[in-house]
This record gives structure tokens, sequence and C-alpha cells, in this order.
């Protein structure tokens, strides 16, 4: 009688205030991420609980033995304008419930005022939980008690119609030993086709022509280059395959001989005459060859010119490395790298979601221009402000079976895995 009673307190509430907006999934408090245990969402308060207990025992051994993450959602209502498709998928693609790699998911969402039900599935339980059977959970291990106003045994008969079907039909994460080798030698298989693909990168980024990049600056990047792919090929020998890693070793090395000569030779080219007549100039030789701005990149150490002189037809060559640990910025206006921050300000926005914005100030020493760069910071607790507003205005008409208490969820604790899906379930009624 009692439920009776709420339910029909919520209607009339309901039908009393304006349309409310449609519920988004960021209003609903995420459980998760205030205990790594719990995978129920009461905000409606209709599941009793010794019920809700069973219920994350039941999700939380489905996620231990077979990877799959599920959540179940209880709401008053989703607003007149939302769709229970549209908010499931939401919530399950906001919260990335499943595995990240495997997609294995649910979400079980009830809405009472339009006495809806719908079970959303990821895309890696869709073969194993097609739409045909979460119907049949739905009409057949929920709905019947449902319309009795037992909804805890509903969603419980539910969850636990999903942990049999899972248990009988998916692997997930769980993997045989022979599985496991069968990964190892993926991986060592794979980790030879990055190598060879790694050495084919060597080749495409050194032996085109680059006029400006020096020969020097370009060995230079070859050796770090041939040093960090020889570290690779190591770790991968560890694994097997040694005489085939250490034939592309060979390789590598034979290619590295052939680039490093043919740059070596390039260094001494000019560009002009195609003399091999180049000379590198000295520091105190090269300044007087610099445009105003290359000296002042050179003085604030910016960015390294290395500066040569053709012995043949007198023709010069710049070439400039931006100095990777430098303060010095490049120049909007007038593309020097000598801007330096001058200051930072904390600036407030209107918008409710911002928390403020970070604004550092820069002055050109070349150009004398001023420029600046915003990072906006997002509040962090958005979601949690969001959700108490809306709690606090429908649980104002709604009194202690509402809304109020329900949303405005904090943080810290557990959290899903980075699952998504596209659709994937059914929806059914009482």
């Amino acid at each position: 009688m009692k439920r009776t009673l709420l339910l029909l307190g919520l209607l009339l509430s309901f039908w009393v205030l304006p349309a409310q907006k449609a519920v988004s999934w960021e209003d609903i408090p995420n459980v998760q991420l205030q205990d790594s245990t719990q995978f129920v969402s009461d905000v409606a308060h209709i599941i009793e609980p010794e019920a809700q207990q069973r219920i994350n025992e039941t999700i939380l051994s489905m996620r231990q033995t077979h990877g799959v993450e599920g959540v179940v959602i209880t709401l008053p209502s989703i607003g007149q304008s939302g769709s229970i498709e549209d908010l499931a998928r939401e919530i399950l693609r906001g919260w990335g419930v499943g595995s990240k790699i495997d997609n294995s998911g649910f979400v079980m969402l009830i809405s009472l005022d339009s006495r809806q039900i719908r079970i959303e599935t990821g895309y890696g339980l869709e073969g194993v939980l097609p739409d045909a059977l979460c119907s049949q959970i739905i009409a057949h291990r929920m709905a019947p008690h449902f319309k009795r106003g037992d909804y805890s045994t509903g969603i419980l008969s539910g969850v636990q119609a999903i942990q049999e079907t899972i248990t009988a039909n998916y692997e997930g994460a769980t993997r045989t030993d022979r599985a496991e080798e069968d990964q190892v030698a993926d991986g060592v298989f794979n980790g030879l086709v990055v190598l060879l693909a790694l050495i084919l990168c060597v080749v495409m980024l050194v032996s085109y022509k680059d006029e400006q990049t020096a020969p020097e600056q370009r060995i230079k990047r070859l050796n770090r280059q041939i040093l960090g792919f020889l570290f690779i090929a190591l770790i991968l020998m560890i694994g097997g395959s040694f005489l085939l890693i250490a034939g592309a070793i060979v390789v590598l090395l034979a290619l590295y001989a052939i680039l490093r000569h043919r740059l070596s030779q390039e260094a001494l080219r000019c560009h002009t005459c195609h003399q091999d007549q180049l000379q590198r100039l000295s520091d105190t030789a090269k300044l007087s060859l610099l445009t105003p701005a290359q000296q002042l990149e050179e003085r604030l150490g910016s960015v390294h010119y290395l500066v040569k002189q053709c012995d043949n037809c007198g023709a010069v060559e710049r070439y400039g490395e931006v100095a990777g640990n430098s303060p010095y910025k490049r120049c909007p206006h007038c593309g020097t790298y000598a801007m330096q921050r001058i200051g930072t300000l904390r600036l407030r926005s209107t918008d409710r979601r911002i928390a403020y914005i970070h604004r550092q100030k820069y002055h050109c020493l070349y150009c004398d221009q001023d420029h600046h760069e915003d990072e906006t910071v997002y509040k962090e607790n958005d979601s949690a402000l969001g959700g108490a507003i809306l709690g606090g205005i429908i649980g104002s008409s709604l009194g202690r079976g509402g809304f109020g208490g329900g949303f405005g969820g904090g943080f810290g604790g557990g959290g899903f895995g980075g699952g998504s899906g596209g659709g994937g379930g059914a929806t059914g009624g009482w």
C-alpha cells in the first residue's frame, strides 16, 4: 500500500510541476567513484537494502570472474523530453562501464513515471546478450515482479539472469594457459613487425631531401633513432625469435652506415654550385651573416644556428635548430623565438562549469608586441553540483521519496574501466 501511495505521489507531483528538462548522465551519482564495490545508484529509493547488497555482490562477482562491469540505476523520472535509450547509452559511454578493451559492460536503467526498463549492453556483450535475450529478461524475469510492486526482487532477478547468461557463454577476461602462451607469441611477432616498420621510418625520415635541416643535425637525429631502435630490438630478443630479430639488427646497422655516409657527403655539398666546398663558420664569424632576428635568437639561446659558406661560389647556407629547453616561444606576430612570459592572471568566467581561466601573458623582445594564451580550468565537481541543483528542485516537491538527497554524489573510490557501446540492448515496461 505504501509503495502504491508513493508511486501515485510521484506521478501527481510530476503532473503538477512544469515540464522538466531531460535528465543528463552527469546528473546521476556514480556510486563507483565513492566505493568500488558499489554498482547500484538507487535514486528512486525502491530497492531494499538486503536486495541492494545481493545485487552489488552479483555484479562484483561478474567483474572479478569475467571482467564484465554493470550498473543498476533507478530514477523517479528521466524528464518529459528524455529518452531512456539515449540516457542509458550516455551513461554507458560517459561512465565508461566495461573494459576499455573488450567493452564488456551493461547498464540497467529503471524509470518509474514512464514505467520503463532499459538494459543497455556494450559492444563486447552484444553477442552474448543480444537484443532479443535482453527483452526476454525484462519480460519474464523483471516485469512480473514490477507489476506487483516488488522492484527489489525484479531487479535482482534481472541481474542474476544476466550473470547466468555470462557465466554460460562469455569468456571475457579469463584466459587459459594456452591462450596466454599464444598472446606472448603474438606479442613477439607484433614486436618484430614494429621493429621492421621503425626501420622503414628511418629511411623515410632521413633519406629524403630536407633543405631546412642541416645534414649534421640529421646525423644527430639518426644516431638517437638508432639507439632507440636497438634498445627495442634487445627487449624483443628476450621474448624469443632471436635469429629473426638479430637479422633485423644487421639490416638496420647496414642502413645506418649507408645513411650516415650519405649525410656526411651532403654536409659538404653546396646547394648553389653543387660542389663539395661548404665550410662551417665559427660562432663569431657567423653572426655577421645572420639577420637581426636570428642574431637575437642566437644570443637568447632560443635557436642555435649553423652557418656554412661555400669556398667555390661564396653562397651562404643557414640552418636553425630550436632549443628544446628554451623559455622563449615563437612570437605569432613576427615569427621570432623571442617571446618570454611576463606574468599570469586568474580570470573569472560567467560559465558555471568553468572554475577559472588561467591566462599567461607574453612579450616579444624583437617586435615589442604583447600576446596572451588562455587555459580553461573546469570545475571537478561540476556534475555533482548540477545534480544537486536538479535534485533540490524536484526533491522540494516530492519530499523524502524523490530526487532530494539522491543526486550530488562525491568523488574518490573506484571507477569503471572505460568501456563503450552503440545502442545494443532492449527496452520493456510493466
